[in-house]
C-alpha cells in the first residue's frame, strides 16, 4: 500500500493557447497544474490520467521532472485530447479536439491519499468513482468544471448537472459562478451555495477572477483579495493551482483565512507565463503574501454581495467576468 501526500486524477490535455493572436502548445488539464504545484509544496504526488500514444514519452520527462509519481496512466490510440483556449479580453472561449471516447476508473486497492483532488475536464470519470476516492482519501477535493461541461460541434458548452447528492463525499468543492449556476435550476446564488452546503459539501471555494475568491462553510465565509501578479500573460490553470493551494495548506494548517490567501497567492504566479511554466513554490507564494499584505474578511453568509443575474447562457458558454459579484 503507499500512501501519497496529494493524488489528482483526471485527463491530460494537450493545450493549445491563443493569447493576442500568438499561439502556444503545453501540456495542461487540471491534474498538470495540480501535480506540480504539490509536488512544489513539498507533497508526495501520484496522478491518475490518460494520454495519446504519440505524446505519451513527452509527458513521463515532463512529470519526472516534477517528481511525479505515476499511479495510472492510460494510454490511447492517436492524438492528445486538446483544448484551444482563446482568450479574448475577460472572455474564453474553448474548442476540444481528439476527444478520447474512454473513462478513468480508480484502483483503490494499491494506494491511499492524505489529499485527493479530483479535476475532470470533460466528465471522464462518473460520480460512482466519487465515492471510491472518498474510501482511500482523508480530504476529497473537487473543481466541478469538467461536469458541467459538454460538446456540441466541437465547442465547449454548459450543462445543467441534476442530481448533486454526490456532494455528501466531498470536503471541498470549487467552482466559478457559471460553474454554480449549473448545480441548480435556482436562480438565487445564495440558495444554491446552501444547497451545496446542505448536500454535506463542507467547504464551498467561489473563485472570482481578478476579484478575488470567497471561501464559505457551514460557520464561517470570508472574502479574499486576489493577489497582484508582476504581469500577466495567461490565466489557463490559476484555478487548478488555487485549489490545490488551498487544500494542501489547509490540511496542514486547518484556517479558512489563510488557506484562502496562501491560495490567492499561489494562483497569481499562474498568470505570470505560459501555462505551468508560471507555478511557483512555498518560499515565493509566502513572499508575495508578505510583501503584498492582504488581508481577508470574514463576513456573514447573508452579506456576500452578489448584482442580480440569471446566471450563464448555457448555449453561449462562459459569463462575461466584470460586473458578475463584487467583493464588498
Amino acid at each position: 500500500m503507499v500512501i501519497y501526500n496529494y493524488v489528482t486524477a483526471g485527463f491530460i490535455s494537450y493545450d493549445e493557447i491563443i493569447l493576442n493572436s500568438q499561439n502556444y502548445k503545453i501540456f495542461g488539464g487540471s491534474v498538470i497544474y495540480s501535480s506540480i504545484q504539490a509536488s512544489l509544496l513539498g507533497c508526495r504526488v501520484g496522478l491518475i490520467s490518460a494520454i495519446g500514444e504519440k505524446d505519451e514519452d513527452e509527458l513521463l520527462r515532463l512529470l519526472k521532472n516534477y517528481n511525479v509519481e505515476i499511479i495510472k496512466l492510460g494510454v490511447y490510440q492517436g492524438e492528445t485530447l486538446s483544448f484551444v483556449n482563446e482568450y479574448i479580453g475577460n472572455d474564453r472561449m474553448q474548442k476540444v479536439k481528439n476527444h478520447p471516447k474512454l473513462t478513468i476508473k480508480f484502483n483503490i486497492e494499491n494506494f491511499e491519499a492524505e489529499c485527493f483532488h479530483l479535476g475532470p475536464i470533460i466528465n471522464e470519470f462518473s460520480f460512482e468513482e466519487i465515492e471510491k476516492a472518498r474510501k482511500i482519501s482523508k480530504y476529497l477535493a473537487l473543481d466541478i468544471q469538467g461536469f458541467c461541461r459538454t460538446i456540441e460541434s466541437s465547442l465547449i458548452k454548459k450543462r445543467k448537472i441534476e442530481d448533486i447528492s454526490f456532494l455528501k463525499f466531498i470536503d471541498i468543492l470549487k467552482c466559478d459562478l457559471d460553474e454554480l449556476y449549473c448545480l441548480s435550476n435556482n436562480n438565487d446564488p445564495k440558495q444554491i451555495m446552501e444547497e451545496i452546503l446542505d448536500e454535506g459539501c463542507k467547504i464551498l471555494l467561489l473563485t472570482l477572477g481578478d476579484k478575488g475568491s470567497i471561501v464559505i462553510s457551514k460557520h464561517k465565509t470570508y472574502y479574499i483579495p486576489a493577489h497582484i501578479p508582476e504581469k500577466q500573460v495567461d490565466p489557463t490553470g490559476a484555478g487548478d493551482v488555487y485549489l490545490t493551494s488551498f487544500l494542501i495548506s489547509y490540511s496542514r494548517s486547518h484556517d479558512l483565512e489563510y488557506a484562502g490567501l496562501f491560495a490567492s497567492s499561489a494562483s497569481s504566479f499562474v498568470l505570470e507565463n505560459i501555462g505551468y511554466k508560471g507555478i511557483s513554490n512555498k518560499q515565493k507564494i509566502e513572499e508575495r503574501m508578505r510583501k503584498q499584505k492582504l488581508k481577508a474578511r470574514e463576513i456573514e453568509f447573508d452579506e456576500i454581495p452578489f448584482y442580480k443575474w440569471a446566471g450563464p447562457d448555457l448555449n453561449r458558454g462562459p459569463s462575461p467576468r466584470k460586473g458578475d459579484i463584487l467583493p464588498g
